[in-house]
């Protein structure tokens, strides 16, 4: 290989014909590497927008969410709010709206950042996430998996991410999407061969993928492998965006089952150290059992069970400090089994406001007094 050019052009124009020239380049670039191109109406983006006015505000938009620091957001929520005014029926923007005040609610700081309640917040995600179904695009079937895997629907997730693939193949994120539904689904092979997709189209692998890769190997077993995938995550990467706050928080969550599962109690022991500075952002007082089986939605209750184990293992209390039933409220076991297995349970969750709904099976083993 050599350092020449194979083929260099220029291309001038208005902003306003951006589409056409877009166009044109496209189609110049194919011409000289001589591919063959699918017909226009087939590689029209979904949830996009024909409107230059629009797209401009959502590239701005796009540009300052990228950069990922609380301040950034505000304006580029009112960037994507333009895009918006100017094209009500742009998915893309809608979608972008959605995503962003969805991760607002979840604490009262970030929310705030934005000049709204985490109540608000989470009236504006829903609102923006209805408009942005109107004319789905890539990320709202990537917003709408995440909602279904918490909901433990990873079956209806698996479409979701399979459609936002269809849309456009060429973005690792809606393979990780897919990636992280397989695993919750148990088809943790399928999951696997997700990220190496995502690697294929980008080679360089962020700190959300190796939290999906470790959880892949911990939900078989693999624990050692497991390990060295989320240790990547380590602080010695310093974290850039607010996303390695959720890789670095539920990363953390899995390491300490996986070395609760391998017995190494000193290294788990530094790990819950090191979650606490993320249990404070995320304005939790301590890591727990509960909170585990909230926020891992296995379709299998095995699949949460290992978790469960391995964070015993390492210590880690099943319910919060304080929380002490009296004895008198307590079910017996003949009454857990009545009330709870062979039915389906719905509910909603008190701190995100999202549905869920299981339906419990019969237990592998016996219950007792």
């Amino acid at each position: 290989m050599t350092n020449g050019n194979i083929w260099a052009e220029r291309f001038d124009g208005e902003w306003k014909a951006v589409f056409e020239l877009q166009d044109r380049m496209v189609g110049e670039v194919a011409t000289a590497l001589k591919l063959r191109l699918v017909t226009s109406e087939q590689t029209a983006v979904a949830g996009g927008t024909t409107n230059p006015a629009a797209y401009e505000a959502y590239l701005l938009g796009r540009e300052l969410e990228l950069r990922e620091k609380p301040e950034d957001w505000i304006e580029a929520v009112k960037y994507y709010e333009q895009a918006l005014a100017h094209d009500d029926a742009f998915g893309n923007a809608a979608a972008a709206l959605a995503w962003m005040y969805r991760e607002a609610h979840w604490t009262e700081a970030r929310s705030k950042l934005l000049g709204v309640s985490q109540d608000e917040a989470r009236s504006r995600a829903n609102a923006y996430f209805a408009q942005a179904a109107k004319n789905p695009s890539p990320a709202y079937y990537r917003l709408l998996a995440g909602r279904l895997n918490m909901m433990q629907k990873s079956d209806e997730a698996i479409a979701a991410a399979s459609r936002a693939i269809a849309l456009d193949a060429s973005d690792p994120s809606n393979y990780e999407s897919l990636s992280m539904a397989m695993i919750f689904n148990g088809r943790v092979e399928d999951g696997l061969d997700n990220l190496d997709a995502a690697a294929r189209v980008d080679p360089a692998w962020s700190r959300w993928r190796y939290f999906l890769a470790g959880l892949a190997y911990f939900s078989t077993d693999r624990y050692e492998e497991a390990v060295v995938a989320l240790e990547k995550i380590g602080p010695e990467l310093k974290e850039t965006s607010y996303w390695d706050f959720w890789s670095g928080y539920s990363g953390l969550m899995v390491l300490i089952s996986s070395y609760g599962q391998l017995d190494r109690d000193a290294d788990a022991t530094a790990a819950r150290e090191r979650l606490k500075p993320y249990l404070a952002q995320a304005q939790e007082p301590e890591y727990t059992g509960l909170m585990a089986a909230v926020e891992f939605p296995f379709k299998d209750y095995v699949n949460l069970e290992r978790l469960l184990v391995g964070l015993r293992k390492a210590v880690v209390p099943e319910l919060p400090d304080g929380f002490t039933p009296k004895r008198r409220v307590r079910l017996d076991a003949g009454s857990v089994r009545t009330l709870l297995f062979g039915h389906e349970i719905q509910g909603r969750n008190v701190r995100t406001g999202e549905s869920y709904r299981k339906r419990v099976g019969t237990p592998t083993y016996q219950l007792t007094r």
